[in-house]
């Protein structure tokens, strides 16, 4: 009964409240519209666009669909397959056909953490299935029912892209390869390989004249190679993702704080003393050392070339900054004094510039301190098979 009353009361209250919202709103954009006519006239021709736009959207979304579902029926099926499994994932539900996928495929590469997070998932699809039936847990505790069934979606989906992602890497990726491999020895180019470089394949899976024909051996090696392959499949991985971390440092800079070496040398390279014009036209003209990377170099070599060839870049614009800093109060004198506007726009200019490549700078050598202490683990995997880490880089393509 006293449930029923503070329904009734709370109802009555957020309609009232809605009600009052409503009204105030309803005032105050008649206000608005009577005060500002050209107002009224803008959102008039915003929304009728807006609408217009839609319009034109939906009939040519519309029209692609049918085009596609009456000529592609087969294209359309596997699209529409690909979007509800897509949806479902989202959701946080485990389909069948994933179900099936990942049981394969933990089947096939079963390990210790492949185990636990697939026994993970299958707990909380049985729990968000069991919370689903059970009607008087979301009447009852709304509030808890939610909260557990958002959160159980949320591990199912989770859970379900790492195992996907894993499914692309080591099964999907490698599939691909080997019959990429196999078009361009078709087309006796030998260099193309299955796992990339014809050197790191043969070294991987060179046979032994001397090994014994015993099945059960013969299993045991090739099993001892799949996982060699995994365990470098994952250090590559995590390079490869330093790598691009190091090579995107400075991409996504705001442009208005952007100040280039161009624009310094135009805005103010005329206003220093010749010694420096001179010193700073070589500096300029210096052509600067590459990144080297050779057959004989480990990866624990690989970042101390990047450190090389990224102190080259800094040592040359450092020595650019150092100019224009020497020579700040020469440059604002000829800029009208040191209280003058552009001599203000100079200095502002000058700092912007110094923190422009110093901060990308730093950034990066934090990454390759970091990633030094962890090549030797990387390393020690390439060891036990004589392969470097220029042939692993060779044999992905990039």
């Amino acid at each position: 009964m006293k449930s029923t009353a503070f329904f009734i009361i709370f109802s009555v209250t957020k309609n009232l409240m809605l009600n009052k919202i409503q009204l105030y709103l309803t005032r105050f954009c008649s206000i608005l519209f009577n005060t500002y006519p050209s107002l009224y006239k803008f959102i008039g021709y915003f929304f009728t666009m807006l609408s217009t736009f839609y319009c034109y959207f939906y009939s040519i979304a519309f029209y692609l669909h049918n085009q596609l579902k009456k000529n592609f029926p087969l294209i359309y099926c596997i699209t529409l397959y690909i979007y509800s499994e897509y949806l479902a994932i989202v959701r946080g539900d485990l389909t069948k056909n994933i179900a099936v996928i990942i049981s394969l495929y933990i089947l096939f590469y079963l390990d210790k953490n492949n185990f636990l997070l697939y026994t993970v998932l299958l707990l909380s699809v049985l729990f968000k299935e069991y919370l689903l039936k059970q009607l008087w847990i979301q009447k009852d505790y709304p509030i808890l029912y939610n909260f557990l069934v958002d959160i159980l979606s949320l591990i199912i989906t989770i859970v379900i892209f790492y195992f996907l992602d894993l499914i692309c890497i080591n099964t999907i990726k490698p599939l691909l390869l080997k019959i990429w491999n196999g078009l361009l020895n078709m087309s006796n180019f030998s260099k193309g390989n299955v796992e990339g470089g014809g050197e790191l394949a043969n070294k991987g899976k060179m046979p032994n004249p001397q090994k014994p024909s015993d099945p059960s051996v013969i299993k045991a090696d090739e099993e001892k190679d799949k996982k060699y392959k995994r365990r470098v499949n994952k250090e590559f991985y995590e390079f490869k993702k330093a790598n691009i971390e190091f090579n995107s440092v400075g991409e996504k800079m705001d442009i208005d704080t952007k100040i280039s070496i161009k624009d310094m040398v135009d805005d103010y390279g005329q206003y220093l003393p010749d010694t420096d014009r001179k010193k700073l036209s070589t500096i300029l003209s210096k052509k600067l050392p590459g990144f080297n990377l050779t057959k004989e170099d480990s990866v624990h070599q690989f970042w101390l070339n990047k450190r090389i060839s990224n102190k080259a870049g800094w040592d040359n614009t450092k020595e650019i900054i150092d100019i224009f800093a020497k020579n700040s109060k020469i440059v604002q004198e000829k800029l009208g004094g040191k209280n003058s506007h552009k001599s203000s726009l100079f200095r502002k200019e000058t700092e912007q510039f110094k923190n422009m490549w110093s901060a990308p700078n730093k950034l990066k050598e934090s990454i390759i301190k970091r990633e030094l202490e962890k090549a030797r683990s990387f390393d020690k995997v390439l060891k036990e098979k004589n392969l470097s880490i220029k042939e692993i880089i060779d044999s992905s393509g990039n």
